[in-house]
């Protein structure tokens, strides 16, 4: 890829995942202030789940700075995610997270080739 089309999917990508970070965050944060059954404790299940699901969203932080490294881990949680909840497939917007973290990887790999 040309350098100025590099650069620029690297600023939109920046510009996006911190956009779906900060949604995720006002999200949860809403979620937790007014939660729709209070009497409910929260399972295992559900910690390994946010646990999963914020490991993520750190990995696009990272990807920030180190595309790479970000890449893996926001995919490596999103994947693991899956498996141990297949419903995260169901087309959503939830697609942007995985999205993001492949072109954060592919991105990385193109500058290490030109390099």
């Amino acid at each position: 890829m040309k350098q100025s089309t590099v650069i620029g999917l690297k600023r939109t990508l920046r510009i996006i995942s911190i956009i779906f970070i900060v949604f995720c965050l006002f999200m949860f944060i809403g979620y937790q202030l007014e939660p729709e059954n209070p009497e409910h404790a929260i399972t295992t299940y559900e910690i390994i789940q946010l646990s999963l699901f914020g490991i993520g969203l750190l990995g696009l932080v990272v990807a920030l700075k180190w595309e790479f490294v970000g890449g893996i881990i926001a995919t490596g949680s999103y994947v693991i995610l899956a498996i141990v909840n297949p419903v995260v497939l169901i087309p959503t917007l939830l697609y942007i997270w995985p999205g993001i973290s492949i072109l954060f990887i592919f991105i990385a790999l193109d500058e290490r080739k030109r390099k």
